[in-house]
């Protein structure tokens, strides 16, 4: 009970950032309760959502995980804001895409893996400045174009697996484009 109580209480907080941003289509602000265990509550938007200047513009962007309507999946999304205060969406990531490969698995476990998305991803500031990947840290061989240390010249997102890996996405001034460097694996 306490628990259904807390829950209405973040997402009434929640909906007044959503209000000001249409969000994609077949996507809604996170609903389901898996959304909300404990370790988020050191979040005051529940590591489900961020504001910062990603591209260095002097302007707020918005990040929001959302969850699917249907219910199977989450989305990251990222709301870079232009002088007008409109909003161009960028689709940095889909559970649905991710390279899990189902076949062999039956209907529970494939709900087992849903059901880590929306109870273990989150998302925070990764803050302007340098940091060793993954690769560079030792964790794999770098790829060709992956490198040792990326340079964040604007404040990035912290895509994270709650206790487990993470990547950063990034906007490259440069090629205009959010770009996903991993940093733990």
């Amino acid at each position: 009970m306490i628990i259904k109580k807390i829950t209405i209480i973040i997402m009434f907080l929640m909906a007044t950032v959503y209000s000001q941003i249409l969000l994609p289509a077949d996507y809604l602000k996170p609903k389901d309760e898996l959304f909300f265990q404990k370790w988020r509550d050191s979040s005051k938007t529940k590591f489900l959502s961020l504001g910062t200047d990603l591209n260095c513009d002097n302007l707020i962007d918005s990040v929001f995980i959302l969850e699917k309507k249907d219910g199977k999946g989450i989305g990251l999304f990222a709301f870079l804001k232009d002088e007008k205060n409109n909003f161009t969406v960028y689709n940095l990531y889909e559970s649905t895409k991710d390279k899990n490969n189902y076949d062999n698995l039956n209907e529970v476990q494939i709900e087992q893996i849903r059901k880590q998305y929306k109870s273990a991803y989150g998302i925070k500031i990764a803050n302007q400045g340098s940091y060793q990947t993954a690769c560079g840290k030792g964790y794999y061989e770098c790829e060709e174009d992956e490198p040792e240390e990326v340079l964040l010249k604007c404040n990035g997102i912290n895509f994270f697996l709650y206790e487990s890996a993470n990547s950063f996405f990034y906007w490259d001034n440069i090629q205009n484009k959010f770009k996903r460097i991993w940093i733990s694996d």
